[in-house]
């Protein structure tokens, strides 16, 4: 999947219309590996004119449904927003569905 967006001053959160215009993208892509295991992964930029703020963040998920209406999924995400340093992410999910 691909996605993009562009907006003025409601897209970035303020200032006059024209002034701080802004951009994203975001790429997706999923694998199914098997009929109980999938996996993704997500790459996103935004840049933001008006302020100059450029940000982009990069994840992978891996999901293992052995049951129906029960899943396991993990997940690592690494974001970088400006020139700050990068920020790590790891998440673990158990979702059980009646």
């Amino acid at each position: 999947m691909l996605n993009g967006a562009y907006g003025d001053a409601a897209f970035v959160g303020g200032g006059t219309n024209g002034t701080n215009n802004g951009w994203s993208a975001i790429a997706s892509f999923q694998h199914i590996f098997s009929s109980t295991f999938k996996g993704a992964i997500d790459y996103s930029y935004l840049h933001a004119s008006g302020t100059g703020i450029n940000s982009w963040a990069a994840s992978a998920d891996l999901v293992w449904s052995p049951a129906a209406g029960f899943s396991a999924k993990v997940r690592g995400a690494y974001t970088v927003v400006g020139t700050a340093s990068g920020a790590w992410k790891a998440q673990v999910v158990l979702k059980r569905e009646w």
